[in-house]
């Protein structure tokens, strides 16, 4: 059994890799893989940028409510990070013009305890199978195993907890059989070595690959011009964030590939094409709709739509009006609950009258005691709409 321990330096992009023996390429492997999986720094530089795009289309406050927000979803993935640690190899196993080394990873698990609040950390192992093979001069990885993302290693399906049982009947998931249906029981799965594994992302559902340039609009003039701009700024996000992930996959790629054999590196390549070329057909499939708009004096509602891949997500947006330019103030994604989303105020039903006078201030020979003889409606001032979403239906949800 083989002792050694491979530290998971933070290395740069070797250009030319030592891959003379099975040991100098795992350790090479490693390395470049531990550096393009911790490019954390430019994940948020890509994500700012995207950011500052829609940032140009909201109000002062609305943008300083995301900033907040991003800054507690930084701190709470970071409270939860896995820290890799020292991948030990247990066993070196040759086998002709190939070699495969068992292995485990020293990792921390960070969690945040919400009755103290700290952050803790918990040290555990991960167990990793490579398997290397001899291609000329230079060993090449063949086969990557990984931990089973379903049973965690456990072996046992995660659906029945291993009892072959799920509400009294037998498990749908593993036919009662109690091993987990993903691994077989092995708890271990082949890794997918493609630019997938690299960015830590399905490349699949993210990419919006456009065909020309894409010519957003900008009018901000009317509300019904704002609201196109604002959602072009969303397809404008997507469109900066798909080019600085094929940027970073131009430069990793070729890399990564450097360390596999042919027919897995011509696969990973494949595979990227293929999900360049669906998004390129989700780009032109993508459908954005404006289903209704409501204006109020320098206030007004809009109820969007977008389909994407065949799914429609709705959007309500609050925009106000200063200065001669619209901006968006709100994101509206509940119905308000005090009129039932329709907007009106409860007691006068959009009249702005009081209901029991009905604006004539009296009830009777005497003064209206509900209005105090004003004739106005008390719920909503004479405004005639719900207080609570503007007249709208809608509020912002948490």
């Amino acid at each position: 059994m083989l002792t050694a321990t491979l530290a998971f330096a933070v290395l740069g992009c070797v250009q030319d890799p030592d891959r003379s023996t099975p040991d100098k390429a795992l350790e090479s492997f490693v390395a470049f893989w531990d550096r393009a999986t911790r490019d954390v720094e430019f994940w948020r530089k890509v994500q700012r940028e995207a950011d500052e795009i829609g940032d140009s289309y909201r109000t002062a406050t609305l943008r300083e409510k995301l900033a907040k927000k991003r800054e507690e979803s930084g701190k709470l993935a970071d409270d939860y990070r896995t820290v890799p640690g020292k991948l030990h190899v247990k066993e070196r196993v040759p086998n002709r013009d190939e070699c495969l080394f068992t292995c485990w990873r020293d990792m921390k698990l960070r969690s945040r305890n919400f009755t103290t609040g700290e952050v803790e950390e918990r040290d555990t192992q991960e167990p990793y199978a490579f398997t290397f093979q001899k291609q000329g001069d230079e060993w090449l990885l063949k086969q990557m195993k990984v931990v089973c993302p379903s049973c965690s290693g456990t072996r046992a399906c995660a659906r029945c907890g291993g009892t072959g049982l799920y509400n009294r009947s037998t498990c749908s998931a593993c036919n009662g059989k109690k091993t987990c249906p993903r691994c077989a029981g092995k708890a271990m799965v082949d890794a997918s070595l493609t630019a997938q594994m690299l960015c830590g992302f399905p490349l699949t559902l993210s990419l919006f690959v456009a065909e020309g340039e894409f010519e957003p609009s900008s009018d901000r003039s009317g509300a019904k011009g704002a609201v196109k701009a604002y959602m072009d700024s969303w397809l404008r996000c997507d469109l900066v964030t798909t080019k600085r992930t094929l940027e970073w996959l131009d430069r990793k790629l070729a890399a990564f590939c450097a360390f596999l054999t042919p027919t897995n590196a011509e696969v990973a390549r494949k595979v990227l094409q293929m999900d360049v070329d669906l998004g390129k057909k989700r780009y032109k499939g993508i459908k954005h709709e404006i289903r209704d708009l409501k204006e109020r004096g320098d206030c007004a509602f809009a109820m969007t739509a977008t389909t994407v891949d065949g799914v429609e997500r709705k959007c309500g947006l609050l925009l106000e009006s200063a200065e001669g330019a619209w901006s968006v103030a709100a994101h509206l994604s509940q119905m308000c609950v005090m009129c039932a989303g329709k907007g009106g105020c409860e007691q006068c039903h959009f009249t702005g009258k009081c209901a029991i006078c009905k604006g004539t201030g009296k009830s009777g020979d005497y003064d209206c005691i509900m209005c105090t003889a004003t004739g106005v409606c008390t719920g909503c001032k004479g405004k005639g709409g719900c207080e609570s979403c503007r007249g709208f239906g809608w509020i912002e949800g948490d």
